[in-house]
């Protein structure tokens, strides 16, 4: 009972306004959540604007470059090719010359002549046949070579400038590859990674605007709801602290007063319990100023002020339990019978335990617990007995 959250419970019970207590604590949730991970997003603006720039102007550098596919392999195969030029169309030219033009002897010439050997015969053994027939493919297929040959070097471009086009163009991927440190032929992959990251940056911003509309949203819904709680719970305040004053006046506390105080929150976020937080103030006696429940009540006052607030809130209260100790301290006569009625009455909606050393509040019990102690040899315990109806006498 002496904390602020009880109070605010007691009163929002009271109200019966709980689910909208519940609604704005919801809202605050949603709103700090959303807070949470656009701060964390905003954090990381700086740093993600100069890495959004820096993966821009690497992609548009690839893009530029424009590599193909397969034209790296291309290329350095042309590369080969011409920068072997010389040396290559004089090998060709000796192959086709030894194949074929060589007056000291060629290939073409000496299957012909060994073809001729072995088909002069006349009733050519059938061993000899498979020999025949592989030496009839090579002369066909020594044909073809040369002929592949001759238009190889025919159509051979050995033109210095294609040569160092094709060595320009490479030495731009090398260079483009040594300074991403990856290899030429992972270029591609490179390219595609940094479009991948550039667009989860892209999303990432589209992120911020997106979760600063979700941040105003909340906030204006938590306004509402907030605002629609503070009225409800202005509206109830006091009634409830005069219906627990009246009960204070009952229950031997003649000229106590009791408020209820909604201090206005400070801070410029949504908070959980709305915009204020509630407080009990009492005056046990006349003349005293309202305090604090903490400050101004003993445990007797304080039991008898719990009660009386209990007894007004029992209908909306969803407390299952009450306990209360020395409630009966200081009174007796009809204020101790009215005592003991009201927690007969709280005990017919819930489970209530009392502490007394007074005949009428515990004749109002629909059961007896006699605590005492027992002592033994070596040691005394507290023990609790169940009264019977005879017992109770």
């Amino acid at each position: 009972l002496l904390k602020s959250e009880t109070h605010r419970r007691l009163l929002d019970e009271y109200a019966g306004c709980q689910e909208l207590a519940r609604q704005v604590q919801l809202a605050a949730q949603r709103w700090k959540q959303t807070s949470q991970e656009l701060e964390r997003l905003s954090r990381s603006g700086d740093e993600q604007r100069a890495r959004h720039q820096l993966l821009s102007y690497q992609l548009e550098e690839l893009e530029n470059l424009s590599l193909g596919e397969n034209e790296l392999e291309s290329l350095e195969q042309e590369q080969k090719t011409l920068s072997n030029a010389e040396s290559l169309l004089a090998a060709c030219r000796q192959v086709v010359e030894m194949c074929s033009e060589s007056d000291a002897g060629n290939v073409l010439s000496a299957l012909n002549a060994s073809l001729n050997r072995l088909t002069s015969f006349s009733g050519q053994p059938a061993a000899l046949g498979e020999a025949v027939n592989l030496l009839s493919s090579a002369q066909i297929q020594v044909e073809e070579a040369i002929g592949e040959l001759n238009r190889f070097v025919d159509h051979f471009d050995a033109d210095p400038n294609r040569q160092q086009q094709v060595e320009e163009r490479l030495d731009v991927i090398y260079s483009l590859a040594r300074k991403h440190r990856v290899q030429p032929a992972e270029l591609a992959d490179l390219q595609q990674r940094l479009f991948d990251e550039l667009e989860a940056l892209n999303a990432d911003d589209e992120a911020v605007g997106r979760l600063g509309d979700e941040l105003a949203a909340y906030a204006r819904h938590y306004q509402e709801k907030a605002e629609e709680l503070s009225r409800l719970r202005q509206a109830a305040a006091a009634p409830l602290a005069a219906s627990v004053e009246q009960e204070m006046q009952r229950l031997g506390m003649p000229g106590g007063r009791f408020a209820i105080v909604l201090h206005p929150g400070d801070s410029a976020e949504p908070q959980a319990n709305g915009l204020e937080s509630v407080e009990f103030l009492v005056s046990a006696n006349p003349g005293q100023p309202l305090k604090g429940l903490a400050k101004v009540a003993s445990g007797g006052e304080l039991s008898r002020i719990s009660l009386a607030i209990q007894v007004i809130t029992a209908q909306t209260s969803r407390i299952p339990t009450l306990v209360f100790d020395e409630v009966d301290v200081g009174i007796g006569g009809p204020t101790a019978e009215v005592v003991g009625q009201l927690l007969r009455r709280l005990g017919e909606r819930g489970q209530v335990l009392t502490v007394t050393h007074l005949p009428q509040v515990a004749a109002q019990g629909h059961q007896h617990l006699f605590v005492h102690k027992e002592r033994g040899s070596s040691e005394t315990r507290t023990a609790v007995a169940t009264l019977n109806k005879a017992q109770r006498i």
